[in-house]
Formats: structure tokens, sequence, C-alpha cells
């Protein structure tokens, strides 16, 4: 089994907020991409989605924590079911990309991210797998934390949902040949087209 993390914070007032970009997107590619049609279900501090993909069995979780306590709901679900860390991939937003762009990483650090520092802590490792997706960063002078709670500008919007159907396709990718496979395909891919439909 591999676990897909979405992460992003509870509530209605945080929909479409540059920090839910990996909550949305994790949500969205679920119902796209199951090929059996089940129910979410509410355990382990997450809203889960037990599914196949491309006949792997995949875990999809959105955590119903806040985000800087992503790490409790994420090691809950990883201590049931004996995963690894290198079986888990996580998908955030990303300031130091722009609107459109994503890449993959792994083993790194949380680069100041507090959904990645407290999975990075409650799992012990930073060896799961990561999908950046990028928000931009706020004009000098406004702070970080405001920003992000923030919903993208209707031309930032755009940019973000153009790309992110490349990025579904890369999860699929993940899924079939893992990270390292990934970040080499993909984390160079400037246009929509995907790799695996050549």
């Amino acid at each position: 089994m591999k676990l897909i993390v979405g992460l992003g914070n509870p509530g209605k007032e945080y929909r479409q907020s540059r920090h839910n970009i990996g909550r949305e997107f994790v949500m969205d590619l679920a119902l796209t991409s199951a090929e059996e049609q089940m129910r979410w279900k509410s355990k382990f501090d997450s809203i889960i989605l037990e599914t196949t993909v491309h006949k792997e069995k995949i875990l999809f979780a959105l955590p119903e924590t806040f985000m800087n306590l992503s790490g409790q709901a994420v090691a809950k679900i990883v201590n049931f079911y004996h995963l690894s860390a290198e079986s888990v991939l996580v998908v955030h937003d990303e300031m130091d990309f722009a609107p459109g762009i994503f890449a993959y990483g792994k083993n790194g650090g949380s680069a100041g991210h507090n959904g990645i520092a407290s999975i990075m802590e409650s799992l012990g490792s930073g060896a799961f797998s990561r999908l950046r997706i990028g928000v931009g960063r706020p004009k000098p002078g406004f702070k970080s934390e405001a920003y992000v709670l923030q919903k993208m500008d209707p031309d930032e919007r755009v940019l973000v949902d153009k790309q992110l159907k490349s990025a579904k396709s890369s999860v699929l990718c993940w899924i079939s040949f893992g990270i390292d496979k990934t970040m080499n395909t993909w984390n160079v891919v400037k246009s929509e087209r995907s790799p695996m439909d050549k």
C-alpha cells in the first residue's frame, strides 16, 4: 500500500486558500483516478479513501488536524498500516515556486513548512516523497502566514489549475515507478504533455 497525503487546514474558511492547495489536489486526484467507487471515511484524525490506482493499493488521506499538527494524523495512518516513510507522498504548497510550477523531492528538510516539519517529527524521518505545488511569495511587507491563508488571485489560479493537470499524471508515475523516476521525468517537464502519453 502507498499513502498519498494532501496537506491543508480543515474548515470552510480555508477552502481554496494557498495553504490548502495540497488538500484540494489530493481530493480531486482521488475522485478522478480511483478505480473503485469508494466513500471517504473519518479515521485517524483524517478523512481517508482506500482504493486502487494502476493496480496499486492506494490510501488517500486529508488530515483533519490543523497544518502544524499534520504529523499526528499521518503517523497514526503509517503506524496502523505498518507503512514505511518511503511509501508516503505528501502534497503541499510551496512558496519558493511560482504559481503553475511543481516539483518532487525526497529526504529534505522542512524548508520552513510547518506541515512538513510536523510530519518529519512524528515519523522520525524525512524519507517520504514530497510534491511541492507553487503558490509564489507575498510582496515585501506582507506576512507569509497571512499570505498562504488567502485565496489566490484569479490569474494565479488559472496558472495553477492548468499545471495541475500535468501534476495528476506525475502522481500516477510515482505510484507505478517510485520517486526517483518521477523526479527524473517530471522535475524537468515544462509543458502540459505527460511523458506517459508518449
